[in-house]
């Protein structure tokens, strides 16, 4: 067994926190549920979604998603409630997928954010163990600190705040390990996207869907400056060095299953409302 110098629980009497009164929980954003859920920054609503009694005798909930390895990234503090209420929709967000309401088994633990260790949130990272079955533990169990990461500079706060311009996004895909939470969404969201030249203010919307991410598309838009598609080549052979003032965001997640055809509608349906100086690229 490896050894560390430092473990999770050493934390805890600084923060108030009985290690057998505190539930870890990892969650894997490599298949369906959490990273649906991760993608769209509502790990919280999802971590609510629990079989009965999941959170009994516990006060504190601490979030992590998995990293590299056997490493688990530490997300936030939340603590309980001791409630436990029957999964309506109306409990979460509007943007909240439906397919992760639909277990009969689950019911609403309604969970509080707190303040205790926000400032190692997305930057704390321990060593979970080998089991990657066991995706929920006590935190009696030590866990050893394998680094506390520096800040980024910009916060993934939900697809609906994403405004970056072209020199912030390349920060951001050019550093997977400090952007991770940016890289796991990206990478797991169809969406129509919009870019904006800020310059002469041209639209370009397009979209990515499945095989094809939102990071593989704007990654290729970062290293091609015009992403291979003729529209935007040919908007920079006038204005070659317009891509500096592109500006990404985006403008509707799609679901994971939808038509191409109800995609050209929608994309089409912004053209309309953003005007004459926009355009739909393919």
């Amino acid at each position: 067994m490896t050894s560390h110098s430092l473990y999770l629980s050493d934390f805890f009497p600084r923060a108030g926190l009985k290690a057998n009164r505190v539930k870890l929980v990892r969650y894997s954003l490599s298949g369906p549920g959490a990273a649906t859920a991760a993608g769209l920054n509502q790990l919280f609503e999802y971590t609510q979604l629990q079989k009965p009694k999941f959170f009994v005798n516990i006060d504190y909930v601490l979030l992590f998603v998995t990293a590299k390895g056997n490493t688990a990234k530490f997300i936030g503090c939340y603590s309980t409630t001791g409630l436990e209420l029957p999964v309506k929709t109306s409990l979460f967000p509007k943007s909240f997928p439906q397919e992760l309401l639909r277990n009969p088994n689950n019911v609403f633990h309604p969970l509080e954010k707190t303040e205790i260790f926000s400032d190692l949130e997305n930057r704390l990272f321990i060593d979970w163990g080998t089991s990657e079955d066991v995706w929920y533990q006590t935190g009696q169990i030590d866990k050893g600190i394998l680094y506390i990461q520096n800040t980024g500079k910009y916060v993934y706060q939900g697809s609906q705040s994403v405004v970056l311009t072209y020199n912030e996004l390349q920060e951001i895909l050019e550093d997977p390990s400090l952007y991770s939470t940016w890289h796991t969404a990206l990478n797991t969201m169809n969406a129509i996207y919009l870019i904006t030249d800020l310059q002469d203010g041209v639209h370009f919307i397009g979209s990515s869907y499945t095989p094809n991410s939102l990071l593989s598309t704007w990654t290729n838009f970062i290293d091609t400056k015009d992403g291979g598609f003729d529209i935007v080549k040919t908007h920079l052979l006038k204005e070659p060095h317009n891509y500096k003032y592109f500006q990404f965001s985006i403008l509707q997640v799609l679901p994971p299953l939808i038509d191409t055809q109800d995609i050209k509608e929608i994309k089409d349906l912004y053209r309309r409302k953003l005007g004459k100086n926009s355009c739909v690229i393919d």
